[in-house]
């Protein structure tokens, strides 16, 4: 394991940025500290083109690779209910907000730190996100740990806070496991027996998930990719609710036989296949969060972080597990 500073180019109409490589026999990471970005995962497998993520296309759109918050996914209405305290945020999707918000913390520039170990490698990352931040409440210290073994990667969140505010953060890399033109010959497996339903704005509906039983939503023995993009109705862009039963709830491959496995200690993984790509390229989001809108959907859960307390997440993606894409996701 090694890990090396460098200098990276987003490709998002920014200047490069100072980040850090770490690199196993296995697989090779790119951060940057501009928005604690994975700027780019490259395996070393002899399967041909190594790089496994689809990054910017020269602008900013899309969160490729960015750490995402405070509120990941969605928030409509743009204000929130706190203490019997209203908090009117700031919009960046119409009148809804979107990850946070416009200009959060993907646009940071993160500080940081690495260290390398007998069997692996860390890079831990820093932000802070001010009181009054798009509308948010309190000050809140958020930090990044992305842990590299072998053909392993995981990434870890936690923050805390000065006041009560909503914290519900994720990592918005795009996939892709084999040729960046297109996601044919992809197939994914979600572990999950809900998803999310949502109106024209991609804000959930009322009511509680839906089953997916029956549906197209059922990607419990997975489903082709290939007619998801250009957008098709296989399109996907929604939240499903995992099943929290078993480790490895996340899975995609490639005929190739590339095949990474996600696991999470997150409810939800947001499956989004580029409705904004450019002609060409494809690649799919998987985002693991909390459900989404939960400040204003307290039936998804409380997503309050109180001062005194941490809040904090694991996703881990594996490119070296023995789970297939014939296994069969328990009922």
């Amino acid at each position: 394991m090694t890990i090396t500073r460098t200098m990276v180019d987003l490709n998002n109409g920014r200047p490069a940025c100072p980040g850090w490589k770490l690199a196993s026999e296995a697989m090779a990471v790119t951060l940057a500290s501009y928005g604690a970005h994975v700027a780019s995962v490259k395996l070393r497998d002899g399967r041909g083109p190594a790089e496994v993520t689809v990054g910017y296309q020269g602008t900013a759109d899309g969160y490729h690779g960015a750490t995402i918050g405070r509120v990941a996914n969605r928030v409509w209405p743009a204000s929130i209910m706190i203490d019997g305290h209203l908090h009117e945020l700031i919009t960046n999707e119409g009148d809804v907000q979107l990850h946070g918000g416009p200009n959060s913390i993907e646009t940071h520039v993160w500080s940081g730190s690495s260290v390398e170990t007998s069997d692996g490698g860390v890079v831990t990352l820093s932000t802070r996100s001010m009181d009054g931040a798009n509308g948010y409440p309190g000050t809140a210290d958020i930090s990044a740990r992305f842990e590299l073994n072998a053909a392993r990667l995981t990434i870890s969140y936690s923050a805390m806070t000065t006041a009560p505010t909503p914290i519900n953060i994720a990592n918005h890399t795009y996939w892709n496991l084999g040729e960046p033109s297109t996601l044919l010959d992809h197939h994914l497996q979600v572990c999950a027996r809900r998803v999310v339903m949502v109106d024209d704005r991609l804000v959930p509906v009322s009511g509680p998930p839906a089953t997916v039983d029956g549906t197209r939503f059922d990607l419990r023995s997975g489903t082709s990719l290939g007619a998801t993009h250009p957008p098709q109705t296989a399109h996907f862009d929604h939240c499903f609710v995992l099943d929290n039963d078993r480790p490895d709830q996340i899975r995609l491959s490639h005929r190739n036989g590339r095949r990474l496995v996600i696991s999470t200690d997150q409810d939800g993984v947001q499956v989004y296949t580029g409705a904004h790509l450019q002609p060409g390229i494809g690649a799919v989001a998987l985002e693991t969060h909390g459900l989404p809108n939960m400040p204003n959907r307290r039936d998804f859960g409380d997503c309050t972080l109180r001062p005194g307390e941490r809040w904090s997440s694991t996703t881990t993606y594996d490119f070296g597990s023995t789970t297939t894409a014939d296994d069969e996701c328990q009922d």
